[in-house]
């Protein structure tokens, strides 16, 4: 008996199946970020991480702008300001591919390293998909977009 798996769902268990190689510097990464021990129970997985990704990419923006952040303290303030106290989805470099986004209200630790992490990019899109804060980060400049969708 021969079994026939869509190219899609071959994907996601060739995906599932990196997210072990990738999930300690994940969590490593969004610890540190957010601040505080990271809750397993509080990953998407992947199908839902996709859903969100294929939604975003189909909604219209609204507005598009390039933040002047000069330092990671910038940064967290420009977060905290948009983000506040609600929900929002996480993720880092690649290892959201292969590991899922995080769902979050934690506040956000001004200690992050994007040296020491080998980081170079951050999303943060709020749980009602009406933002998403893109974060860039290269030879120690942060690069900062925040986009609003209708």
């Amino acid at each position: 008996m021969q079994i026939n798996i869509s190219g899609y769902k071959r994907e996601l268990l060739y995906r599932k199946a990196q997210g072990k190689m990738h999930q300690e510097a994940y969590v490593n990464k969004i610890q540190s970020f957010i601040g505080v021990a990271v809750d397993t129970n509080k990953f998407l997985d992947l199908e839902a991480t996709d859903r969100i990704i294929n939604e975003l990419k189909a909604r219209e923006i609204k507005s598009k702008q390039r933040v002047d952040i000069s330092n990671y303290k910038d940064l967290i303030f420009f977060i905290k300001e948009k983000v506040g106290h609600s929900f929002f989805y996480l993720l880092i470099d690649e290892e959201w591919k292969f590991c899922g986004a995080y769902k979050s209200t934690k506040p956000l630790s001004e200690k992050y390293n994007f040296d020491k992490l080998c980081s170079d990019e951050i999303r943060i899109t709020s749980c009602d998909l009406s933002f998403q804060i893109q974060i860039d980060y290269e030879h120690s400049e942060i690069e900062c977009e925040y986009i609003e969708y209708k």
